[in-house]
């Protein structure tokens, strides 16, 4: 899924924004092509959509992407430090 077509509907973009701390107005720009998704709120708006959008979808650079899935791929988000 794609963050144009999760968007549709009343409030999701307010839901989204909660969810991540980044304003609607901004999700706009993002959604819209008119912003850059920085890495970081990828990765804000794949936990604030539970995973329904995927990080490498929201990354133009290759090698962004990449190290998006071998994130994803290790869990390294869920491994704790010994």
């Amino acid at each position: 899924m794609d963050l144009n077509n999760y968007l549709i509907g009343h409030g999701k973009s307010a839901r989204l924004a909660e969810k991540t701390g980044i304003s609607s107005p901004e999700l706009s720009r993002m959604k819209t092509g008119k912003k850059k998704i920085s890495f970081y709120n990828a990765a804000l708006i794949e936990f604030g959509t539970d995973g329904a959008i995927k990080m490498e979808s929201l990354l133009e650079d290759q090698q962004q992407r990449t190290v998006a899935g071998y994130i994803r791929a290790n869990n390294v988000s869920q491994q704790t430090a010994s």
